[in-house]
């Protein structure tokens, strides 16, 4: 297998579009990986019903994927949590999740929560297999295990940072 050539990059090239297509056209060409860098736009929903009356004052999001991995990063912060009712997810992945029977094949971690409607000892999620989104869990006091989270626990400005990892078998 060909290794990686050796390559210092600049601050300045660390934050060019031309660095990312070099690193993306090397992947391609060295191991035969695809390389996708693109936006997209996640959107909070209650479990598999999509609310037509949230509204936010952040919502976006920035996705990476090589070969069959997925990080897609966002920021969520609502201006109106709306109505609806039932369990809190993260929808409009990117990319279809993997079906892997059995297991779950990713994860929801944030990096910062703010304005929930009662105390947050902790808070992740899971990608649910052959779906395009991914359920909220957390702690709300001490506990041994994390509960799945609802409408509940977030309010009119409630406001998340995330990344989401997880595996896909889209082409």
């Amino acid at each position: 297998m060909a290794s990686w050539p050796a390559r210092t990059w600049s601050p300045a090239e660390l934050v060019t579009s031309t660095m990312m297509n070099g690193v993306r056209d090397q992947l391609n060409e060295l191991h035969g990986v695809a390389l996708q860098i693109a936006n997209w736009t996640p959107r909070i929903q209650w479990g598999v019903t999509v609310p037509s009356d949230i509204t936010y004052t952040n919502q976006f999001g920035r996705y990476i994927r090589v070969g069959p991995f997925v990080w897609a990063f966002g920021r969520l912060t609502m201006s109106n949590k709306g109505a609806g009712t039932g369990t809190l997810s993260i929808g409009n992945l990117p990319l279809v999740v993997e079906n892997v029977v059995g297991a779950s094949t990713g994860a929801v971690v944030f990096s910062y929560f703010a304005n929930m409607a009662s105390n947050v000892g902790q808070m992740g999620g899971l990608v649910l297999n052959a779906t395009n989104r991914a359920d909220i869990y957390g702690t709300t006091a001490a506990t041994t295990a994390m509960g799945g989270f609802t409408n509940t626990i977030v309010t009119n400005t409630t406001d998340f940072i995330f990344i989401i990892e997880y595996l896909t078998s889209a082409p």
